[in-house]
């Protein structure tokens, strides 16, 4: 540059980077459009998916407690059975 010059512009070389660089903005912001939709489907089903593991989870647990309520309930049975066998030994009667 020369002192007291104003620089040249080349403005055909200007214009091709402008519209180079609005190409490339465009590319992207199409690609970011395709990789936001197929973000939102894949959010959506997973959505689906964890309401759908959330209510196999409820009946799971509804199942648990049902068991957990048997199998106190023999427990119980099974220690009165054993109170029983010390008062009344193999069945056998008393004379």
């Amino acid at each position: 540059m020369t002192e007291g010059k104003a620089p040249t512009i080349n403005y055909e070389l200007l214009g091709e980077s402008v519209a180079h660089l609005t190409r490339q903005i465009n590319r992207i912001a199409n690609e970011m459009a395709v990789f936001t939709k197929q973000a939102c489907s894949m959010g959506r089903e997973l959505v689906k998916k964890v309401d759908d593991y959330e209510k196999n989870l409820k009946k799971i647990t509804k199942v648990n407690e049902c068991v957990d309520e048997t199998l106190c309930k023999v427990l119980l049975a099974i220690k009165q059975n054993e109170y029983l066998q010390a008062w009344y030994p193999d069945g056998r009667k008393s004379t």
